[in-house]
């Protein structure tokens, strides 16, 4: 089998869940990998016998192959909504159960809410 290390900045996978869901699943995901948790990557280089890792606490990951995955970090503030009149927090669009969002029959479907 192929081992699998994650190095991750916060405490959780999955941090944009439920926090039920998200520590489950780490927790799911600590029996079967390797998670460094409130780690930074702070240096790193490859040759042929692949991947070498620093991170903030000192330590050395070395690997066959990196998959970078980093994450989603939400920016509808940017979008100017408040001017049609959609109340957006946290870089999120605000909306119901129904994806109505504060302005009449405006509706926001996606990453965007």
């Amino acid at each position: 089998g192929t081992r699998v290390t994650i190095v991750l900045r916060g405490t959780t996978m999955l941090s944009h869940c439920d926090d039920t869901v998200c520590e489950r699943f780490t927790d799911i995901a600590g029996k079967k990998w390797e998670i460094r948790s409130r780690r930074n990557i702070v240096k790193g280089s490859s040759d042929e016998s692949g991947v070498t890792l620093h991170l903030d606490d000192g330590s050395t990951l070395q690997a066959d192959t990196l998959l970078v995955a980093t994450g989603r970090v939400p920016n509808g503030d940017q979008l100017d909504a408040q001017r049609a009149g959609i109340e957006v927090e946290d870089g999120l669009v605000k909306v119901d159960e129904f994806q109505r969002t504060t302005a009449r029959n405006v509706f926001a479907l996606g990453d965007v809410s």
